[in-house]
């Protein structure tokens, strides 16, 4: 890679390793895991003390690592100094900003926010993280390409919580991943469903150009035989099963079986419910009327009203309301029953709602508590038209074949250490690249356990120092540390404590005092109680 290059905060630069005062660079690694670590890891020898700083930075294979903490200094004889340097990506700049929900990141995002919660789809909490860290790094970051959900989320945070712990677990609810790139200056975080490319390169047990070592090989959770559902909502007592199924299946031939699979490894059976995959309707607000706060209409809609011939309604659930919820506008996030439905005008009628605090929803008078023209929503507790069914069945399908695909094989895990005169013949003499990234995808061919797939690399170990120096973590499963797991956790118990107010004490006598008289009230023949 050459010299390192220091930059300090004022803008001034200095070489990490100094040859005329003796100052030698021992070890120099970057350390780059799939949603996990990115630092850089100096080792540094020098007869003289050095002088590093919190906020120097370096640039490594085109990417910015800081240094956030001192060095760990060792002196190890009257002349030898040695530091310990981590220089750290810069998704851990993420770790010193709050994610505030009081940010103005859109006209409207205040009113979306109610009490310590927030409720959109991935893009609306990804917006509040971006302009969170502009409020902090002005400037410096943008969101990039950001997939559409397939429902809206009410997630809770605490005044503590930091960007980047959000952003680990937007990830975790959204089942997306996501990756920071630079481009010109600014940081650009980009989300995908799988980020990665699948390289052209395969990889076979024992070859001798490389070492491929089997670290561990995990079957427990084969499964050869799927049964995949979706949710319950918009299913009722005239589809064929209490949930979605499978294209053309019921609910006991709702499940998926490859020959090949079974011939290999026998019958392992498991059941996957995707519970966000559902007959939906998404409408669109075409026309409001003035003055009828609770009235729209939408030229898309279905006659709700349609009756078949038996004379029941065919779409309307008896004693149950339909339901409209907003995915996007003022009220993103809320959900309103219907009071009405005319099919030759295509109007609802919603009706309001009374908040604790005594605000009415849609609001009377205030135009932030109103659906407008081009608001979006989904209509909730009714029996969708066939075509609905058919989209959600498909869907289903598609996810539960994936699904099974990446778990009809053993789960593996390998190191692999690749010769530098093989790199130097696949990828040329642009060392300065990332010739592996982590989420990249390698053919791997290991026949004495039948596996014959592609495996993502989900870490990379590569030496600064000679940069076709590689080890990597491939992996078909990407694996949380214990403390990432348990911070994680206790994060979710601190909010849902916060949210409910479980720590105060008064509220706990008067909810022990209000259980109590409950229990005086109940009459009790046998003595129970």
């Amino acid at each position: 890679m050459g010299q390192i290059i220091v930059t300090r905060r004022d803008g001034s630069e200095y070489p990490l390793a100094v040859k005329k005062d003796a100052t030698t660079i021992t070890s120099a690694r970057q350390n780059w895991s799939l949603l996990s670590e990115d630092v850089v890891n100096i080792t540094i020898e020098s007869p003289y003390p050095q002088d590093y700083r919190i906020g120097d930075t370096i640039r490594a294979f085109a990417r910015d690592y800081r240094l956030n903490r001192l060095p760990r200094v060792r002196k190890t004889g009257v002349y030898k100094y040695t530091y310990d340097l981590t220089f750290e990506g810069v998704q851990y700049d993420l770790l010193r900003v709050f994610y505030d929900l009081t940010i103005e990141t859109t006209s409207n995002v205040l009113q979306d926010v109610q009490g310590d919660a927030l409720t959109g789809d991935l893009r609306r909490f990804a917006t509040v993280l971006v302009s969170n860290a502009n409020r902090v790094y002005p400037n410096r970051w943008r969101l990039g390409s950001c997939p559409g959900t397939v429902s809206d989320k009410t997630l809770s945070f605490s005044e503590g919580d930091n960007c980047l712990a959000v952003l680990q677990n937007l990830c975790k609810e959204f089942e997306v991943e996501m990756e920071i790139v630079q481009v010109s200056g600014v940081y650009v975080i980009n989300f995908h469903e799988k980020v990665g490319a699948t390289l052209p390169i395969e990889f076979s047990f024992g070859n001798g150009l490389y070492a491929l070592d089997r670290q561990n090989v995990d079957s427990s959770n084969i499964i050869t035989r799927l049964k995949a559902y979706g949710s319950t909502d918009n299913i009722t007592h005239k589809y064929r099963a209490h949930r979605l199924c499978l294209p053309g299946k019921s609910k006991a031939q709702s499940f998926i079986e490859k020959t090949e699979a079974v011939r290999k490894y026998g019958i392992h059976e498991a059941c996957k419910i995707f519970e966000d995959i559902k007959p939906t309707f998404n409408g669109r607000i075409t026309g409001t009327f003035v003055g009828e706060v609770l009235k729209f209409s939408d030229a898309s809609m279905f006659d709700l009203n349609e009756k078949g011939p038996d004379g029941e309604t065919k779409y309307l659930i008896a004693g149950v309301s339909a339901k409209i919820h907003f995915n996007t506008g003022n009220l993103a996030g809320y959900e309103f029953d219907v009071h009405e439905y005319d099919h030759p005008s295509r109007t609802f009628t919603l009706k309001q709602f009374q908040d604790e605090s005594g605000h009415k929803f849609p609001s009377d008078n205030a135009v932030a508590f109103q659906f407008d023209v081009g608001d979006e929503y989904k209509i909730l507790d009714v029996t969708l038209p066939g075509r609905y069914q058919q989209e959600a069945e498909e869907k289903l399908k598609e996810e539960a074949e994936k699904h099974y695909n990446e778990n009809s094989q053993p789960k593996v895990k390998y190191g692999l250490s690749v010769s530098k005169s093989y790199l130097e013949k696949l990828f040329g003499t642009d060392a300065s690249a990332n010739v592996f990234s982590p989420g990249d995808s390698l053919h791997i061919i290991d026949a004495g356990i039948g596996v014959d797939k592609s495996v993502r690399i989900q870490a990379v170990d590569r030496n600064l120092l000679d940069v076709y120096d590689y080890t990597l973590t491939i992996s078909d499963t990407v694996e949380t540390s214990i403390l990432s797991s348990m911070v994680s956790e206790l994060s979710s118990v601190n909010n849902a404590i916060t949210m409910n107010g479980l720590s105060d004490p008064a509220k706990a006598k008067s909810n022990w005092r209000s259980s109590r008289e409950i229990m005086g009230m109940v009459f009790d023949p046998d003595g129970d109680y």
